[in-house]
Order: C-alpha cells, then sequence, then structure tokens
C-alpha cells in the first residue's frame, strides 16, 4: 500500500500532541507513515515535545523538499494547506499530481482561500453543507468524521478546586472564563479589545460571586515563542506581544494553553466575543454567553439556542451574571454537537480520519 506522509507547519500550544494519536493509529493498522518537520521545528527544540517528537519525525531541511517524499500513489496529510509555508507546499503538491488531505477547514475560510487539496475531512453534517454550498463537488471527497481537535475534549478529567487554587482564585467562587478571538483578525472587528477591557472590569467590580480567567486563541501564546518552523507571530496589533499584557496592563490571570479544555470543562461559565469557543463549550458542556454577536460578522454561531447558549448585549452582563441567567440543558449541547462539532461524539475522530485515509489510499 502507499505510504502517508503527514505534515505539519504550526504548533498549537493548545494542542501540544494534536496529531500523535492520528499517528500512532495508522502505525498499528500497519500502514507505512512518516512523520515530517522542518529542521528547526519549535517542537524538535522544547525538551517537553521533543521528547515525543524526535524519535518519530523525519526531518527535511525545508518544508518544500516534503514533496521529495511523495511517490505518485502516496498521500500527504495536513492540517493548514491554504496558506503560508503549507499553502506553498500543497501547491507544489498538487502540480506533481500527487493526493492531499486536508484535515478539517472551516467552511468560512474554505470559501474565500484556495485550498488545493483534493481530499478534506469535516468536523460536521452541517460543515460538510457549508463547505459544498460555498464551493459545490469542487473535492473529490468529503470524509465527515469530527475532528482531531476536539478529541481530547472527551479525555479531559477535570477539578476545579485544583485548577483554582493553581491560579491563586477562591474555589468557593464561580468561575468565569473570557474567550478572546484570533488577534490576527482584530482589524477587522474594530472595537473588540475595548469590549474585552469592559468585560473583565464589570467580572472584577460588579460580580463579587465570580473569579476571573482569560483564554487567549492559541496563536496569541506563540507571541511568547522565538520565530522558528512551526511558530508564526500574529500579534502585531499588540506590538508582537502577548494581547492581554496591552489589553490588561493591571494584570489578568491567563489561562495555560494546555489547561483549555481544563477550563471549559470546569467553568460555571464561558463568556465570548467573537470567538468559535461555541463549538466547544458545549462538547463539555459549559454554559455559553456571547456579548454582543450581533455586531460582528464572523462570531459563530450567530443563533441562539436555549440551554445552549445565550446572546447578550454587554450592558445586561452584570445583572445576567449576579442573577445566573444561564443554563445548560445537556440534551439539547448533545444534538448540537452531533448536528455541528462531532457526528459520534465519542473522542475517536482519529479513528474514522484513519479511515478515510485508508479509503483515499485504496483508490486507484
Amino acid at each position: 500500500m502507499p505510504k502517508v506522509i503527514m505534515f505539519s507547519d504550526l504548533y498549537l500550544p493548545t494542542f501540544p500532541f494534536l496529531d500523535i494519536p492520528l499517528y500512532n493509529e495508522l502505525k498499528a493498522r500497519g500502514l507505512d507513515v512518516r512523520y515530517v518537520l522542518e529542521e528547526g521545528d519549535i517542537r524538535l527544540i522544547l525538551p517537553e515535545l521533543s521528547s515525543t517528537y524526535l524519535p518519530i519525525t523525519t526531518i527535511v531541511k525545508k518544508a518544500k523538499h516534503v514533496n521529495d517524499l511523495l511517490g505518485k500513489d502516496d498521500l500527504l496529510v495536513m492540517r493548514f494547506c491554504y496558506k503560508g509555508v503549507a499553502g506553498d507546499l500543497a501547491n507544489a503538491v498538487k502540480a506533481s499530481k500527487k493526493r492531499i488531505l486536508m484535515l478539517d477547514p472551516a467552511a468560512i475560510d474554505i470559501g474565500w482561500r484556495e485550498c488545493p487539496a483534493q481530499y478534506i475531512t469535516s468536523k460536521s453534517s452541517w460543515m460538510t453543507e457549508q463547505i459544498k454550498s460555498r464551493v459545490g463537488n469542487k473535492y473529490k471527497e468529503i470524509f465527515t468524521v469530527g475532528t482531531i481537535h476536539f478529541d481530547e475534549a472527551w479525555r479531559v478529567k477535570p477539578n476545579k478546586e485544583e485548577l483554582m487554587k493553581s491560579y491563586g482564585l477562591d474555589p468557593k467562587k464561580k468561575l468565569a472564563i473570557l474567550c478572546k478571538a484570533s488577534q490576527g483578525e482584530i482589524g477587522h472587528q474594530k472595537g473588540v479589545d475595548d469590549e474585552y477591557k469592559q468585560i473583565a472590569e464589570i467580572v472584577k467590580t460588579k460580580c463579587p460571586e465570580y473569579e476571573l480567567l482569560f483564554k487567549c486563541h492559541p496563536i496569541d501564546h506563540l507571541s511568547q515563542y522565538p520565530l522558528v518552523p512551526g511558530v508564526m507571530h500574529k500579534n502585531e496589533h499588540y506590538g508582537q506581544k502577548p494581547s492581554w499584557e496591552t489589553l490588561f496592563p493591571a494584570s489578568i490571570k491567563v489561562l495555560k494553553p494546555e489547561q483549555g479544555y481544563e477550563g471549559f470543562a470546569s467553568a460555571d461559565v464561558i463568556l465570548n466575543v467573537r470567538s468559535s469557543v461555541g463549538m466547544e463549550s458545549v462538547l463539555f458542556p459549559t454554559p455559553l454567553i456571547n456579548i454582543n454577536s450581533h455586531k460582528y460578522l464572523t462570531n459563530w454561531p450567530k443563533v441562539e439556542t436555549a440551554g445552549v447558549m445565550k446572546n447578550i448585549e454587554i450592558k445586561d452582563l452584570e445583572r445576567t451574571l449576579n442573577k445566573n441567567e444561564y443554563n445548560v440543558i445537556k440534551d439539547k449541547c448533545f444534538a448540537h454537537v452531533l448536528r455541528y462539532c462531532d457526528p459520534k461524539a465519542d473522542g475517536k475522530a482519529y479513528e474514522r480520519t484513519a479511515n478515510a485515509i485508508i479509503k483515499i489510499l485504496e483508490k486507484k
């Protein structure tokens, strides 16, 4: 059978070992699979990462050399292949008439960014419908398998008391987590930074029963890493510093990137402005309040669903928190997950993705 090349040009601190379960699954099924990183990648440098990645990694001098590892019937598997280094590689691979599977592109991205892959996976039937509505039958096949990004949600074992104590917070109080959108897109949504500041101030000064943690976008954390392969810097709006240093100079407790899902599972409520955390809050499930979502074109989802998430204006936040005007209904959240987030909701998207890869390899 042809071989599989897994290549990633972007390290996400929120999921340090994101595609390792997929790699291990393919190996366990007897496939010839190579995990490839560019020389000097951050995952090969940091000790807490390199102990996992070095033993399994084939190292290439430059990303473009990945194409040299691919035979005509082999398959390149990538998470991002419509921009940057990965996009250049994917275009070269497609020009060589070789096959590419892209894992879980967002419909909103794929509608306006060129994706060279012939095959893609999708996190849900809804996402598959959205992709087809934007690009028709452009892809040879879309595999609705879930996303390996969400698999960890089914494995997390939260301990709210210990988590709060680790940040110096009072575990007897309720925990609110404020989620931030990608800092690379702030310029498209003027005024959003002021809203994060207002929300933090409201919780700190007017909601005495609550403690607050700030959950930034994964790319935000990369501003603290050296600019090497696997790292991108997109914090130009904040002088190439972490966003929280600009937004909250008086200090705020920042959730560690690898504790994102533990935080979501422990929180009493998640506060959202313009991020896509609505895809994740329901996995636990934890009440979600979308604040001022009516103002922003890309806030997902736009529609309030009772028992799943609540949409409010910022002027109503104090009352909503102090009077506990939010809740979740587990059955509704589970139905929401199956529709929008994962077709099985079992933490095994990596297995279904492996099935899709084998199906592609068996094609002539």
